[in-house]
């Protein structure tokens, strides 16, 4: 679908998805995505993403992060990648202005694997919004094992500290945290002390906000401009 356009401008894509074979299980999204959305390198403005959810939790099956290979059927094992959860590198969207990600996919995370690269050098310079989804757990043990394996807290600090060389156009970033439940936002506090502080450093504008139900978008796919051989000012369509 995605080679569908020829000047794909913005791409919406919310996952609602769930498995229910080990012949079929397949989660290596972020690694299609990248790959698929390549051609578009000069033209995509605004990326969006949101594949929470995907993750298989059954023994053996290809979409499981944490699952065994030696446990997979021949067809799941052909469907591993070791850097399925990573979008790729992103350095050559020469137009990317604003996107929406899980931070895992730029930077990996220790129970699937780290990106060889750190998050700043993913991202090109045209870059002016961030937006990282984050499902988090409720305060306690779930939430602590849920930081233990995951580095892109220190990864987006890091960020902040190179972006004035590294990404220059860089003015805001934004956490938005996706659950089910409510708990008191007193015990969040200082959990994005480290990130706000080295945003405002940064002179970059940081804000966390909340997304409850796990709801998907409302909105349209993507957007692709239309060129004609009398172009005219703001002739789109959506698909």
């Amino acid at each position: 679908m995605l080679g569908i356009p020829k000047q794909l401008q913005s791409l919406r894509w919310y996952g609602n998805w769930s498995c229910f074979s080990i012949g079929s299980c397949v989660t290596p999204f972020y690694h299609h995505l990248g790959e698929a959305l390549s051609k578009h390198k000069p033209s995509l403005e605004t990326l969006d993403l949101d594949l929470r959810g995907l993750d298989c939790t059954r023994r053996g099956h290809a979409g499981n992060p944490a699952a065994k290979f030696d446990d997979m059927i021949p067809a799941a094992k052909g469907k591993w990648k070791d850097d399925w959860h990573l979008i790729g590198s992103l350095k050559d969207f020469t137009s990317l202005k604003a996107l929406t990600i899980e931070p895992q996919a730029l930077c990996g995370d220790k129970l699937r694997g780290l990106s060889a690269q750190h998050m700043v050098d993913t991202l090109p310079h045209s870059i002016e919004e961030l937006r990282f989804t984050i499902p988090l757990e409720q305060p306690g043990e779930s939430r602590q094992k849920q930081l233990e394996e995951n580095i892109w807290m220190e990864q987006v600090v890091d960020l902040a500290h190179g972006a004035r060389n590294k990404l220059p156009r860089l003015r805001k970033v934004e956490i938005l945290t996706l659950s089910w439940v409510c708990w008191e936002k007193e015990e969040d506090e200082e959990l994005w002390s480290e990130v706000e502080m080295a945003c405002r450093l940064a002179g970059i504008v940081f804000e966390v906000k909340e997304r409850k139900g796990y709801m998907l978008t409302p909105e349209k796919f993507f957007q692709e401009v239309i060129s004609t051989n009398k172009p005219r000012p703001g002739l789109s369509t959506n698909h």
